[in-house]
């Protein structure tokens, strides 16, 4: 088979079957690893001299994809945690192609062994309920959009939903009733149920009572200033702002990485200090492994320990003074004292 057939042949599968009707993958997901692939063909496009059309499946061999990675970081400033991203896009490629091409597996296997970079563990950030409860009182409800973000707000810290889950949610998504509920579209199709607040509940009616572009034609659940659904990057913006003007009062929102994300870890420590059950926990933020959850609890565990080591009192040890059995006998008279007179043993 031509080999640059067949290798827009696998592009094409990959992206367009394997990723979004096999895997599930979302939107997102594609295009980071379209981006990957882009990235790619002109790295071994300029170091082979050839266009981007005349690279075949060849061309990818585990010194390249090896000397690609590192040119992210050095050219492109790329980080670690970018670096195996484009690695995993990469790997997942390649594990799709062993199925598809059985003569190209040693090749596959090779570039799958990559390993990938070894980072530092970030410590997860969260708000504390003064922070949390500081955010929420920037908000202006008297006008139209202030009435929109204190409801979009109020649902990221109820549920703790990811950014592009709030943006997807439509109104036929949300019951206001008495079994108030919202019904979350998470990765890779999977759907889960989070109560509402009494509170959550109220805001999202004032809301939805007042916007403009409640019809048919738009049922999404937020919308922008132009009355189009609202994106992450307006949501990320709309965090940051109410976060910048709640960082007057609470000085630490300030050291904060803020964004929607640091609401959802907010959402997670809040419900671990309640003493929710992990598995729950795990459930409500639709963690696919339960080893992201129990982040939450290393962390946890780690503020509980300093919070003892601040409450420590150092108490005085008493010294008690230990008399010597023998006292200022010589240890030879002791071992005397210690054998029974002859006449009591009855010899």
């Amino acid at each position: 088979m031509n080999q640059r057939y067949a290798l827009a042949k696998l592009i094409s599968k990959f992206f367009n079957q394997h990723l979004p009707l096999q895997r599930g993958a979302s939107p997102n997901t594609i295009i980071a690893y379209q981006d990957a692939f882009k990235l790619l063909f002109c790295f071994i496009s300029k170091k082979t001299k050839r266009s981007c059309d005349e690279i075949t499946l060849e061309d990818f061999d585990r010194d390249t994809i090896v000397a690609f990675l590192n040119d992210l970081e050095k050219t492109k400033k790329c980080t670690t945690s970018t670096r195996n991203a484009r690695l995993a896009a990469i790997s997942s490629f390649f594990k799709f192609v062993a199925y598809e091409e059985p003569t190209m597996l040693e090749q596959c296997s090779q570039i799958r062994g990559i390993p990938i970079k070894k980072t530092v563990k970030p410590i997860i950030q969260y708000y504390d309920e003064s922070e949390m409860s500081a955010l929420l009182k920037a908000i202006d409800t008297d006008t139209l959009l202030g009435k929109r973000d204190y409801a979009l707000m109020l649902l990221l810290y109820n549920t703790g939903v990811r950014a592009q889950e709030v943006c997807d949610l439509t109104i036929d998504d949300v019951r206001l009733d008495n079994t108030a509920q919202v019904l979350i579209h998470g990765k890779g199709g999977k759907q889960r149920s989070c109560p509402l607040w009494s509170e959550t509940v109220n805001a999202i009616k004032i809301y939805l009572t007042e916007r403009s572009g409640n019809t048919e034609e738009n049922q999404a659940m937020f919308l922008n200033n132009r009355s189009t659904i609202l994106t992450r990057f307006g949501l990320r913006y709309i965090v940051r702002k109410y976060a910048e003007i709640a960082s007057i009062k609470e000085k630490g929102i300030k050291r904060k990485t803020n964004g929607p994300h640091l609401i959802r870890h907010t959402t997670a420590m809040h419900l671990l200090r309640s003493g929710n059950d992990i598995n729950m926990i795990s459930m409500w933020l639709g963690h696919a492994d339960i080893k992201t959850t129990h982040g939450y609890i290393e962390l946890d565990i780690e503020m509980k320990r300093e919070m003892l080591e601040k409450r420590r009192v150092n108490l005085p040890e008493k010294k008690r003074k230990m008399k010597p059995k023998w006292g200022k006998e010589s240890v030879l008279s002791w071992l005397d004292s210690l054998v029974k007179p002859a006449a009591l043993c009855g010899v």
